[in-house]
């Protein structure tokens, strides 16, 4: 599954899950995370990147905290992953605004795979220190 794919909510997409079926799937959050890095990543060599690309990225950044947040929905992690997951939703969200925007490669932190990978567990990384984790 592409970016694209997440962004508009496909089948088997975390958004779809997440609106439609009020299931957090962990590996699709941070397939999704992974796909919102190399999409920034990209552009910031390329220069180019589309507005429905953008506009999903925004979106999905506000739309994840504001879903998960109301009281009816179904947490099965404690709410300290999810609030380690919006802290790096948040962090994603701005590196790769970051991307779009400008166009110094060193002006901005690249997040790493391993925060990913790890999960709420960056706490060593400079780039993400400034959250707390």
């Amino acid at each position: 599954m592409n970016l694209e794919d997440h962004l508009n909510a496909k089948e088997g997409s975390f958004i779809l899950d997440l609106r439609c079926n009020l299931k957090w799937k962990n590996e699709s959050f941070k397939e999704l995370l992974y796909l919102i890095l190399e999409e920034a990543q990209k552009t910031r060599k390329d220069n180019t990147v589309s507005k429905q690309t953008v506009s999903g990225i925004w979106f999905v950044n506000d739309f994840v905290r504001n879903w998960t947040e109301h009281e009816n929905f179904p947490k099965k992690n404690p709410q300290e992953y999810y609030d380690k997951a919006y802290k790096l939703l948040n962090h994603f969200f701005y590196y790769s605004n970051r991307a779009f925007v400008v166009k110094s490669k060193t002006d901005v932190p690249v997040p790493n795979y391993n925060i990913i990978r790890n999960h709420g567990i960056p706490s060593t990384k400079k780039v993400i220190s400034r959250t707390k984790l």
